[in-house]
């Protein structure tokens, strides 16, 4: 999947929905750039990869228009030559605005889908639509609107409108009917959401005997057209009436508790418009652009005239002065996205359409490759290894384990493991091939590596499970493995487990957890798989996570004895010399801490761990592998030397030694294990 950009827009929203629904069957290689949205992308991808260049569709001069194509150009090779390393099946695109992951995807004979969710209106915005149309295997178009623009085109068109994520029905609400009116804006302070219609709305409505409030939330990427606005809202009399709140992150309670969402501007289809119709708050927007496709005026909302303050201030005023109008439009909004616009519905038919496309390219793969089968894949690893290791190139891997099993797993799972047949496999390839060193010295021994020696890799495990003691441990033991398990001490006096713990517990038994998951606060669709239901309780607030672990744990009648680990079996590891690191007693996420919250979660545990091992924790693993440079900055200030789980693959000279990337590989064929370790390291070299 190529994302164009990783701070906070609708396009990237949607993208990082289809990659955690995609995940559940799929693995996933995100190319991302830097960005407030980094961190989710790589918590849900296999492997993050360079972002590729794009090309601008907005303002831009003639000069960048050809740095960016000249930039494109080696990009579309190196994206075919990560396509091509990572045996890619087939290529996700989330704006037409990149091409080369395009090009390099037809370079490496794989199909492409790219997701087309810009306005056709622009030059730019054309020609990109036109090349799209005749290299992309598959364009999906986010509107009507949108697909016209692909009329004639060599690819098949996919209309498949953009959804959210169900809120839960807040319920019939009593809006619009005090004064002043609440009225709200929400996205980027930008020219093209047209917010100086809507101050000239509020004017106007005064000037009808109605008062009026309207707050504006959003970044103001255009200062200049924000000062513009104060200065309207100034010269209207108004100023007092409009409030510029800058960015939330809380858009729904913004949307509850406003009287209306006003949307004067919008090319595309805003996901803001589905969130208010969803949460039953009324919406009065411009008839353009991908709006009239979701909102019927005079039903499920009110849309009136472009650049008309006048229009858009009589609408305002029919939601107060029509009885019962602003409440039937609340419903029939709601019904409108629960049918239409539920984002499960627009995964389910990318899923298709990928199953598809992979069906087809598939049947015709190349037939030398598939006759090599297994005796290919091993001699590109060994090429690739012996290479790395011909090279001065400073580079280290880290790989990531959890649950072991004696036999197979039956039912689903959670956390995937591995069978100990399978890790016995890796271990002596690893130890045969590689320079097996324990985590605390990889960075070091990356650095002292020199030319024609082994490439070093530290084994860790996660979690404080039984498998660690009663299966990994002893085949790493007779294999002479060194390894670091990261350990929470959370059940350092008896058996504790976390809710995704209790949740596999709950499967494991045969229980229904989807009542318990409702009670929390969760939908819990009946048809959801279990690692749909973790996605849905790991995407939820903190409060409504505890909440999920404490009904699980009614269900289960107390934590099942498998999670959690004792006092006395932490003392063997350590005396069969393993390294003992830390993983926080609590496993939150760290980078949605406060920093006082971020500074306890760092100290809270580590003591009495500490006193177990009966050595100094210096190594920690961060929980869900989520991590920035806020958290490795805490780290680093609370003493730990080594960071390990932040997004990424492979570790080089550059990484930040607080945030070392792991590398996650459950490869059950021995060929495909080795072929996908020496890529990891050849693509991040």
């Amino acid at each position: 999947m190529a994302v164009h950009s990783a701070e906070f827009g609708g396009a990237q929203v949607v993208a990082l929905g289809q990659a955690r629904a995609l995940r559940l069957d799929h693995d996933l290689v995100i190319a991302v750039g830097p960005g407030p949205l980094h961190a989710a992308f790589a918590e849900i991808a296999t492997a993050v990869v360079r972002r590729p260049a794009y090309l601008p569709i907005w303002g831009a001069s003639r000069g960048r228009w050809g740095l960016q194509i000249a930039r494109s150009i080696p990009d579309a090779m190196r994206f075919a030559g990560t396509v091509w390393r990572r045996r890619i099946d087939v290529v996700v695109v989330n704006s037409t605005v990149l091409v080369s992951p395009v090009v390099g995807a037809r370079l490496a004979g794989v199909p492409v889908i790219v997701h087309a969710q810009e306005a056709p209106k622009s030059a730019a915005a054309i020609r990109l639509f036109r090349v799209h149309g005749q290299l992309a295997n598959t364009v999906v178009a986010i509107s009507p609107w949108v697909a016209r623009a692909f009329e004639g085109a060599r690819a098949s068109v996919l209309l498949n409108p953009v959804g959210i994520e169900m809120p839960r029905d807040p319920g019939p609400r009593d809006v619009c009917a005090d004064d002043p009116l609440r009225l709200v804006m929400v996205g980027t302070v930008d020219r093209k959401k047209r917010a100086h219609v809507a101050i000239a709305a509020v004017a106007a409505l005064g000037r009808r005997g109605l008062e009026a409030e309207l707050t504006i939330h959003g970044r103001e990427v255009d200062p200049a057209y924000a000062a513009e606005l104060r200065n309207q809202a100034r010269d209207l009399d108004v100023a007092r009436k409009v409030v510029f709140a800058g960015p939330t992150s809380e858009v729904a309670a913004r949307l509850l508790t406003s009287d209306a969402l006003l949307l004067p501007g919008g090319e595309v289809t805003p996901l803001v418009l589905m969130e208010a119709m969803a949460r039953r708050t009324p919406v009065v927007a411009a008839r353009m652009g991908s709006i009239p496709d979701v909102v019927t005026d005079g039903e499920s909302g009110l849309l009136v005239a472009p650049e008309d303050p006048h229009s858009l201030a009589a609408a305002v005023a029919r939601l107060r002065r029509e009885a019962g109008l602003a409440q039937r439009l609340a419903e029939e909004g709601r019904r409108r996205v629960e049918e239409d616009y539920d984002e499960t519905r627009a995964h389910r038919r990318l899923s298709a359409e990928i199953r598809r496309l992979t069906t087809r390219h598939r049947a015709g793969r190349g037939v030398a490759r598939r006759r090599l089968g297994a005796s290919w894949r091993r001699l590109r690893a060994a090429v690739l290894r012996w290479r790395l290791r011909a090279s001065p190139v400073r580079v280290a891997g880290a790989l990531v384990y959890h649950q072991t099993f004696r036999t197979p797993a039956e039912g689903e799972q959670v956390v995937p493991g591995i069978t100990a047949a399978v890790l016995e496999l890796h271990l002596r390839h690893l130890r045969r091939s590689y320079e097996l060193v324990p985590a605390s010295q990889l960075h070091r021994a990356m650095l002292a590596r020199r030319r024609g020696r082994p490439i070093p890799i530290a084994i860790t495990f996660d979690d404080d499970l039984a498998s660690h003691l009663e299966v990994a441990a002893p085949l790493l033991q007779r294999l002479g493995c060194p390894a670091a398990f990261f350990l929470t001490g959370a059940g350092l006096d008896g058996p504790h487990s976390f809710w995704w713990q209790r949740l596999q517990a709950a499967a494991d038994r045969g229980l229904d957890p989807r009542p318990a998951l409702r009670k929390a606060g969760l939908r819990a669709g009946a048809d959801q798989p279990l690692a749909g239901l973790a996605v849905d309780v790991e995407r939820s607030p903190a409060a409504v996570r505890a909440a999920v672990a404490e009904e699980l744990s009614r269900l289960l009648g107390g934590d099942p004895p498998a999670y959690g680990l004792t006092r006395s079996k932490i003392r063997p590891l350590t005396q069969a010399g393993f390294e003992i690191g830390f993983h926080t007693r609590d496993h939150r996420p760290l980078p949605e801490l406060a920093d006082d919250e971020l500074a306890r979660a760092l100290h809270d545990g580590r003591a009495a761990l500490e006193a177990a091992t009966g050595r100094p924790l210096s190594t920690i693993a961060y929980p869900h592998g989520r991590a920035d440079e806020r958290v490795a900055a805490a780290a680093r200030a609370a003493g730990y030397t080594d960071g390990f789980g932040a997004p990424g693959g492979a570790i080089t000279a550059r990484s930040n030694r607080l945030l070392l990337g792991r590398i996650e590989l459950l490869l059950e064929d021995p060929s495909s294990f080795e072929l996908a370790m020496a890529s990891e390291l050849w693509a991040d070299r």
